[in-house]
């Protein structure tokens, strides 16, 4: 079925709505971006309005869906979707993860994402350092705080500041949430990647961080060699 333009948007903005972390949420809303590829522009700016507009439970859901659009993308040989979230990715992850305490609680999650990115190769490495200094720079008291969040919360139900917090309800959904993604990591861990991309990308991560050889190597190698040659046959 054909969209226009407009049709497509409505359609997929209601699909965003209903994203959540389940795997089968995550592939169907990739493949209806990618069956409607014609309108890949006015589908993604969808995704960048959403996480403007959605709560921050909803933003992680959003940014994960981001990384599955990337694999089914590569897959299907579709590179519009992975040169503009790349192209954008420093401001996806200021959406995820604004300022503050709240945004705070996104942090480890965005991590998450934007290393595996990095691994599959669809961001640059510069991007990763730059976005992973950033974070690095959040008030220790708040990175990887989600818990002391809740918590916070919890007893602090009838302050003022907490209405800049989440509800119960939210911090149960997101707890329900962190389940099915953890679930579903260490399910993938068994999963073997097809071809060899993965192994394509481990060797040029490996190939980029590795330093060159010195002097005080080719010394070390000598003196095994040497030793290797007393060793009787």
């Amino acid at each position: 079925m054909v969209l226009d333009p407009f049709e497509g948007r409505l359609a997929f903005l209601e699909i965003l709505k209903r994203l959540t972390a389940s795997q089968q949420s995550q592939i169907k809303t990739a493949q209806f971006a990618l069956r409607h590829k014609d309108l890949d522009e006015d589908l993604y700016n969808c995704v960048l309005e959403e996480l403007e507009l959605s709560s921050l439970n909803s933003r992680v859901n959003i940014i994960y869906f981001l990384e599955t659009l990337c694999d089914y993308s590569y897959r299907n040989g579709c590179n519009s979707y992975i040169s503009m979230i790349r192209k954008d990715i420093a401001k996806i992850v200021r959406a995820v993860a604004p300022p503050g305490p709240q945004g705070a609680a996104n942090v480890s999650a965005v991590r998450k994402v934007i290393e595996n990115l990095k691994n599959k190769a669809y961001i640059d490495n510069r991007d990763f350092l730059e976005i992973e200094a950033s974070l690095s720079k959040r008030d220790d008291k708040y990175s990887n705080s989600q818990c002391s969040i809740c918590i916070h919360c919890c007893r602090s139900s009838n302050t003022i500041q907490n209405k800049a917090f989440f509800s119960k309800e939210e911090i149960f959904r997101r707890i329900e949430e962190d389940r099915e993604r953890h679930k579903r990591l260490r399910e993938n861990i068994w999963v073997v990647p097809e071809g060899n991309v993965g192994i394509n990308v481990e060797f040029e991560n490996t190939w980029e961080t590795t330093s060159s050889l010195d002097e005080y190597d080719f010394e070390y190698m000598e003196e095994e060699n040497t030793k290797a040659a007393m060793i009787p046959s």
